[in-house]
Protein backbone atom coordinates (compact mmCIF):
# COMPACT_ATOMS: atom_id res chain seq x y z
CA UNK A 1 0.00 0.00 0.00
CA UNK A 2 1.35 3.39 -0.99
CA UNK A 3 0.95 6.36 1.32
CA UNK A 4 0.36 9.72 -0.22
CA UNK A 5 0.92 13.08 1.38
CA UNK A 6 -2.02 15.40 0.92
CA UNK A 7 -1.74 19.10 1.59
CA UNK A 8 -3.01 20.16 4.95
CA UNK A 9 -6.49 21.65 5.16
CA UNK A 10 -4.91 24.61 6.90
CA UNK A 11 -3.45 27.36 4.70
CA UNK A 12 0.20 28.20 5.10
CA UNK A 13 1.06 31.36 7.03
CA UNK A 14 2.34 32.93 3.78
CA UNK A 15 -0.98 32.51 1.99
CA UNK A 16 -3.40 33.16 4.83
CA UNK A 17 -4.61 36.69 5.39
CA UNK A 18 -4.54 38.03 8.88
CA UNK A 19 -7.79 38.77 10.64
CA UNK A 20 -6.49 42.19 11.59
CA UNK A 21 -8.42 45.41 11.38
CA UNK A 22 -9.22 46.27 7.77
CA UNK A 23 -6.93 48.90 6.28
CA UNK A 24 -9.55 50.67 4.15
CA UNK A 25 -11.33 53.47 6.00
CA UNK A 26 -15.10 53.39 5.69
CA UNK A 27 -17.16 56.46 6.36
CA UNK A 28 -20.26 56.47 8.56
CA UNK A 29 -23.32 56.88 6.37
CA UNK A 30 -25.86 58.26 8.88
CA UNK A 31 -25.43 61.94 7.98
CA UNK A 32 -25.65 61.44 4.25
CA UNK A 33 -28.71 59.22 4.62
CA UNK A 34 -30.44 62.06 6.47
CA UNK A 35 -29.42 64.67 3.85
CA UNK A 36 -30.94 62.66 1.01
CA UNK A 37 -34.02 61.74 3.06
CA UNK A 38 -34.60 65.47 3.63
CA UNK A 39 -34.62 66.05 -0.14
CA UNK A 40 -37.13 63.24 -0.69
CA UNK A 41 -39.32 64.50 2.14
CA UNK A 42 -39.51 68.10 0.89
CA UNK A 43 -40.50 67.52 -2.73
CA UNK A 44 -42.96 65.76 -4.96
CA UNK A 45 -40.88 66.13 -8.13
CA UNK A 46 -40.00 62.89 -9.94
CA UNK A 47 -36.44 64.04 -10.75
CA UNK A 48 -35.70 64.70 -7.09
CA UNK A 49 -37.17 61.30 -6.17
CA UNK A 50 -35.04 59.65 -8.87
CA UNK A 51 -31.94 61.39 -7.52
CA UNK A 52 -32.73 60.28 -3.96
CA UNK A 53 -33.37 56.74 -5.20
CA UNK A 54 -29.97 56.67 -6.91
CA UNK A 55 -28.34 57.99 -3.72
CA UNK A 56 -29.95 55.23 -1.67
CA UNK A 57 -28.82 52.70 -4.27
CA UNK A 58 -25.26 54.03 -3.88
CA UNK A 59 -25.55 53.69 -0.10
CA UNK A 60 -26.72 50.09 -0.51
CA UNK A 61 -23.77 49.36 -2.82
CA UNK A 62 -21.31 50.89 -0.36
CA UNK A 63 -22.79 48.89 2.50
CA UNK A 64 -22.47 45.69 0.46
CA UNK A 65 -18.86 46.57 -0.43
CA UNK A 66 -18.06 47.09 3.24
CA UNK A 67 -19.59 43.71 4.16
CA UNK A 68 -17.62 41.97 1.40
CA UNK A 69 -14.44 43.75 2.46
CA UNK A 70 -14.91 42.63 6.06
CA UNK A 71 -15.59 39.09 4.80
CA UNK A 72 -12.30 39.15 2.90
CA UNK A 73 -10.48 39.71 6.18
CA UNK A 74 -12.14 36.65 7.70
CA UNK A 75 -11.29 34.32 4.82
CA UNK A 76 -8.22 32.12 5.03
CA UNK A 77 -7.83 30.91 1.46
CA UNK A 78 -6.29 33.29 -1.09
CA UNK A 79 -8.91 32.55 -3.75
CA UNK A 80 -11.75 33.39 -1.34
CA UNK A 81 -9.96 36.58 -0.26
CA UNK A 82 -9.45 37.60 -3.88
CA UNK A 83 -13.09 36.89 -4.75
CA UNK A 84 -14.40 38.91 -1.80
CA UNK A 85 -12.08 41.85 -2.51
CA UNK A 86 -12.93 41.82 -6.21
CA UNK A 87 -16.65 41.76 -5.41
CA UNK A 88 -16.18 44.66 -2.98
CA UNK A 89 -14.35 46.60 -5.69
CA UNK A 90 -17.20 46.00 -8.15
CA UNK A 91 -19.70 47.27 -5.59
CA UNK A 92 -17.61 50.40 -4.99
CA UNK A 93 -17.36 51.20 -8.70
CA UNK A 94 -21.14 50.73 -8.99
CA UNK A 95 -21.59 53.03 -5.98
CA UNK A 96 -19.43 55.70 -7.61
CA UNK A 97 -21.54 55.51 -10.75
CA UNK A 98 -24.75 55.76 -8.71
CA UNK A 99 -23.41 58.77 -6.76
CA UNK A 100 -22.46 60.53 -9.97
CA UNK A 101 -25.92 59.90 -11.45
CA UNK A 102 -27.66 60.99 -8.24
CA UNK A 103 -25.73 64.26 -8.07
CA UNK A 104 -26.27 64.89 -11.77
CA UNK A 105 -30.04 64.37 -11.46
CA UNK A 106 -30.29 66.49 -8.32
CA UNK A 107 -28.24 69.25 -9.95
CA UNK A 108 -30.60 69.19 -12.93
CA UNK A 109 -33.58 69.32 -10.58
CA UNK A 110 -32.06 72.32 -8.78
CA UNK A 111 -31.38 74.33 -11.93
CA UNK A 112 -34.51 73.47 -13.90
CA UNK A 113 -37.32 72.78 -11.45
CA UNK A 114 -36.39 74.17 -8.04
CA UNK A 115 -36.72 77.91 -8.83
CA UNK A 116 -40.49 77.40 -8.92
CA UNK A 117 -40.54 75.79 -5.50
CA UNK A 118 -39.95 77.03 -1.96
CA UNK A 119 -36.69 78.26 -0.43
CA UNK A 120 -36.35 75.57 2.33
CA UNK A 121 -36.14 72.90 -0.38
CA UNK A 122 -33.11 74.62 -1.92
CA UNK A 123 -31.13 74.34 1.32
CA UNK A 124 -31.90 70.61 1.54
CA UNK A 125 -30.91 70.15 -2.11
CA UNK A 126 -27.63 72.04 -1.67
CA UNK A 127 -26.82 70.05 1.46
CA UNK A 128 -27.53 66.74 -0.31
CA UNK A 129 -25.47 67.79 -3.34
CA UNK A 130 -22.49 68.71 -1.17
CA UNK A 131 -22.79 65.45 0.79
CA UNK A 132 -23.18 63.45 -2.43
CA UNK A 133 -20.08 64.91 -4.05
CA UNK A 134 -18.07 64.41 -0.83
CA UNK A 135 -19.22 60.79 -0.73
CA UNK A 136 -18.33 60.31 -4.40
CA UNK A 137 -14.80 61.53 -3.67
CA UNK A 138 -14.57 59.23 -0.67
CA UNK A 139 -15.76 56.25 -2.72
CA UNK A 140 -13.10 57.05 -5.33
CA UNK A 141 -10.45 57.10 -2.60
CA UNK A 142 -11.74 53.79 -1.21
CA UNK A 143 -11.60 52.31 -4.69
CA UNK A 144 -7.96 53.30 -5.15
CA UNK A 145 -7.03 51.86 -1.74
CA UNK A 146 -8.87 48.65 -2.50
CA UNK A 147 -7.10 48.32 -5.85
CA UNK A 148 -3.79 48.74 -4.04
CA UNK A 149 -4.80 46.00 -1.63
CA UNK A 150 -6.04 43.64 -4.33
CA UNK A 151 -3.12 43.95 -6.73
CA UNK A 152 -0.66 41.80 -4.69
CA UNK A 153 -3.27 38.99 -4.64
CA UNK A 154 -3.50 38.83 -8.42
CA UNK A 155 -1.24 37.07 -10.86
CA UNK A 156 -1.79 39.70 -13.54
CA UNK A 157 -1.49 43.49 -13.40
CA UNK A 158 -4.65 45.40 -12.56
CA UNK A 159 -6.06 47.61 -15.29
CA UNK A 160 -8.55 50.27 -14.32
CA UNK A 161 -10.74 52.32 -16.65
CA UNK A 162 -10.65 55.82 -15.22
CA UNK A 163 -12.90 57.48 -17.76
CA UNK A 164 -14.05 57.54 -21.31
CA UNK A 165 -13.06 59.91 -24.04
CA UNK A 166 -15.94 61.27 -26.00
CA UNK A 167 -15.63 61.25 -29.73
CA UNK A 168 -17.55 64.00 -31.50
CA UNK A 169 -19.98 62.73 -34.08
CA UNK A 170 -18.97 63.48 -37.62
CA UNK A 171 -21.02 63.52 -40.72
CA UNK A 172 -20.02 61.08 -43.35
CA UNK A 173 -20.01 62.64 -46.79
CA UNK A 174 -20.99 60.55 -49.74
Amino acid sequence: MTMMNYPSDQPSPETARSVSTPTVEWMPLDGIVQAWADVARQTTNERAFAAASLAFTALEQETTARRLYALSHQEAWPAAVQDALTSALCQLTDAASSWLSACDRLGEYRTVYLPDEEEPSEQAVLSALAAGYRQLLHVAQLTVRLIQEISPCLDEPVRVLVGQMSVPEREVSR
